[in-house]
């Protein structure tokens, strides 16, 4: 019996989006990378590239910042704007992993990077798992 990477890599059908898709959410960056990535893109997004650079620089965003401590500067660097700037980078990162995004009253960025953290965390678990049965089938045949 032969098997494809596309049978044994594990997938999952977004439902709430347009139509249900397949979707392979195991990527190739880490946790602090697409943290920091969907951070920048959703500052671009709203204030373009020059003004996003500068903000990024006021902040001190890098790979290895803590989420907490990014909240906290996003919070003191926009004030009361930030809760608006937040959901969209939480809207920017759930769409990165694959996720449906639902904004829910009294939350704010930690409590969505909370969420996907753990998402993030158990995809790899169940990812790593894959790529030892994909590894052995290869080797057995």
């Amino acid at each position: 019996m032969f098997f494809s990477s596309e049978t044994i890599l594990p997938y999952v059908e977004v439902k709430n989006l347009s139509k249900p898709r397949k979707v392979d959410v195991f990527h190739d960056h880490s946790w602090d990378e697409m943290l920091t990535s969907s951070v920048r893109e959703s500052l671009e997004r709203i204030f373009g590239k020059s003004l996003a650079d500068s903000i990024v620089f006021n902040i001190g965003l890098d790979h290895s910042l803590d989420m907490q401590i990014l909240v906290e500067r996003l919070q003191n660097f926009f004030q009361e704007g930030s809760r608006i700037i937040e959901l969209e980078m939480a809207k920017n990162l759930y769409h990165k992993m694959f996720l449906p995004f639902t904004q829910s009253n009294g939350q704010g960025l930690l409590d969505y990077l909370i969420e996907a953290k753990k998402y993030y965390d158990s995809s790899r678990k169940i990812s790593h798992k894959f790529q030892g049965i994909k590894q052995a089938i290869v080797e057995k045949y």
